[in-house]
């Protein structure tokens, strides 16, 4: 959120996001991400209209290294990470001198908030956001970094805004990570936002359609209709929680009375990967249609002649590479 490019969230969904997508970069784009277990990277090639998976890489971070946290530091020392970062970079080959970096969930908030008016200027917003933060948060307005995006309005005109807030020491401790690898992190994101930016072209582009992410300790849900965002919520609850089911079903309804006139016509989620039981317990909570999206039908697999990648688990980098395609946007 410190450097150059601080968007945090696709522009809505299907053809809509399309149109509104430049692909600018012909040469391959890497997305890094860094969660309290794992390093994850993914590379990109841009082919046609599409994109093709030229390399995965990843490695585990040690017990303790990251102690995941908002307004707290993150990284009690450094060289643990560089070194699952340098794992991961190996596998891909190549050095990287440009990357999206995909945050975890646990150090930053996303907010959907309203307001009757908006100042003319985007530092003049910047300010006045810092200003409502510090009052509702009780965070000092200084401290944050803090990126947002129009998702439109309500019936009654108010104006609706998506807000992602992170402390910048705690987000500089991320950067400087990958700064001392010589890696530039131009774009960042939460994770959430870079998974949802994979898989959001594979969308229906009508209806009211929803979405449910989910990474191991945390998973995010937003409801959109006709390319603009309705609902968002971000839940520290992963799937294989016991907790689950009984989080997302109370979601669900938070969102059924944020939105009562808008019933969700289709849930599009990825493949659940170990957590298959979801397939099962989710017509209990919810009677809309369940869409899973297939990666491999988002993204061109390499030959497998002599190569693993197919044999990976593709949800499992779809932040990384969601990170990746964030350089292009």
């Amino acid at each position: 959120m410190t450097g150059r490019h601080t968007a945090f969230l696709g522009h809505g969904l299907g053809s809509r996001l399309r149109k509104m997508i430049r692909f600018q970069w012909q040469r391959p784009v890497t997305g890094v991400e860094i969660t309290g277990t794992s390093v994850k990277i993914a590379r990109l090639e841009k082919i046609g209209t599409g994109w093709a998976l030229s390399a995965l890489g990843s490695a585990p971070v040690p017990p303790g290294a990251l102690n995941l946290a908002y307004g707290k530091p993150n990284i009690p020392d450094t060289e643990p990470v560089k070194a699952a970062i340098r794992a991961a970079m190996a596998q891909v080959g190549g050095t990287i001198p440009r990357a999206g970096l995909s945050l975890p969930g646990e150090v930053v908030k996303v907010v959907v908030r309203e307001f009757e008016a908006l100042p003319k200027t985007g530092a003049e917003v910047g300010r006045m956001l810092r200003w409502w933060a510090e009052k509702t948060f009780r965070i000092p307005g200084p401290a944050l970094s803090v990126s947002y995006h129009h998702i439109g309005k309500t019936q009654n005109g108010l104006i609706r805004l998506l807000i992602t807030l992170g402390f910048r020491e705690v987000i500089r401790e991320y950067e400087d990570l990958l700064s001392a690898l010589k890696i530039d992190a131009e774009v960042v994101r939460p994770a959430s936002v870079n998974q949802f930016n994979f898989y959001s072209s594979a969308m229906p582009d009508s209806g009211t359609v929803a979405w449910l992410g989910f990474s191991e300790k945390a998973f995010s849900f937003l409801v959109a209709e006709a390319g603009q965002i309705l609902f968002f919520s971000g839940v520290r609850t992963g799937p294989g929680d016991p907790a689950f089911i009984r989080d997302l079903d109370m979601t669900l309804q938070h969102y059924a009375e944020s939105c009562p006139d808008r019933k969700i016509e289709a849930l599009c989620m990825p493949y659940p990967d170990n957590y298959w039981h979801l397939a099962e317990e989710l017509p209990r909570i919810i009677t809309s249609e369940v869409i899973l999206l297939d990666e491999t039908r988002l993204i061109t697999l390499p030959d497998p002649a002599g190569e693993d990648l197919p044999a990976r688990h593709l949800a499992a980098y779809s932040a990384a590479m969601g990170a990746a395609i964030s350089l292009a946007q």
